[in-house]
C-alpha cells in the first residue's frame, strides 16, 4: 500500500512543484483578509486531496493497477491515504503561512493579518474528509467521470433535504427567528453564543476530527467492497 502512495507522489511531483509554491504565494497575498484566506486554503487543500485522481485518470493508471500483483483493498487504502495526506499538507501549509504572516505583520502597528485558530482548520478538514468519504465510493464503483455525476446527485439531494429540514424546523419552532431578528440580533444572545464557542470550540474541533476519521474508515470499507464487485 505504501508503495502505491509513493507512486502517487512520484507521479504528481511536477504538479506538486507547481502548485505548492503557488499556494503559498496566494496565501501570502490574502493574508490580511480572513474570508479570502479560508477560501484559498479550502480550494488548494481540496486540489491537493483530489488532484491525484485527475492525474491517474489522465495517465490511465487504473489499468496498470489491475495488472499488478496488489489487492484491490491495497489500492483503495492507498487512495484514501493519499487523499488524507494531500488534505493535511494543504492545511499544514496554510497554518504555517498564517502563523508566519501573523508574527511578521503584527510587528507593524499599522499592519493586520489573518489569525485563524485550530478549530477552523478542523472544520476545513471535516469538510474535505466528508467530501472524500462521499465521492471515493462513487469513484471506485463507477469510475472518475460517472462517479462524479453520482456524487453531484448525492450532494444535491443532501442540500435539498437539509434545506427542507431546516425550513420545517423553523416553521414548527415557537417564536422562530425572522429576517428582522437575524439582521438585528439580540446582543445578549450574540454574547452568549460567542462565550459558548470560546468555551467549547476545542471540544467541537476534536469531535469533528474524530467523526471525519471514522466516516473515512467506513467509506474506505464501502469503497473496498464496491471495488471488489466492479470489473476494471
Amino acid at each position: 500500500m505504501l508503495s502505491l502512495v509513493c507512486k502517487d507522489v512520484s507521479a504528481a511531483r511536477w504538479f506538486l512543484l507547481l502548485i505548492l509554491p503557488l499556494f503559498a504565494v496566494q496565501l501570502i497575498g490574502v493574508a490580511a483578509a480572513p474570508p479570502a484566506f479560508l477560501v484559498v486554503t479550502l480550494l488548494f487543500s481540496a486540489l491537493l486531496a483530489f488532484g491525484f485522481l485527475g492525474i491517474d485518470e489522465i495517465q490511465g493508471v487504473e489499468a496498470l493497477w489491475c495488472s499488478l500483483p496488489v489487492s484491490r483493498l491495497d489500492v483503495v487504502l492507498a487512495r484514501y491515504v493519499t487523499t488524507l495526506l494531500g488534505t493535511v499538507v494543504g492545511l499544514g501549509i496554510s497554518w504555517t503561512v498564517g502563523r508566519v504572516a501573523f508574527e511578521w505583520m503584527s510587528r507593524d502597528p499599522q499592519g493586520s493579518t489573518v489569525h485563524i485558530e485550530a478549530p477552523v482548520y478542523a472544520s476545513l478538514f471535516f469538510l474535505i474528509a466528508v467530501a472524500a468519504a462521499l465521492y471515493l465510493p462513487c469513484y471506485f464503483r463507477w469510475g472518475a467521470g460517472k462517479g462524479l455525476q453520482v456524487f453531484s446527485v448525492i450532494v444535491l439531494g443532501l442540500v435539498v433535504a437539509g434545506a427542507a429540514a431546516g425550513s420545517l424546523l423553523v416553521s414548527l419552532a415557537d417564536g422562530a427567528p425572522t429576517l428582522a431578528h437575524l439582521n438585528n440580533p439580540d446582543p445578549l444572545l450574540v454574547a452568549a453564543v460567542e462565550k459558548w464557542i470560546e468555551r467549547w470550540s476545542a471540544v467541537v474541533a476534536v469531535a469533528m476530527t474524530v467523526v471525519a476519521l471514522l466516516g473515512t474508515c467506513a467509506s474506505a470499507a464501502l469503497s473496498a467492497w464496491l471495488y471488489e464487485t466492479r470489473d476494471c
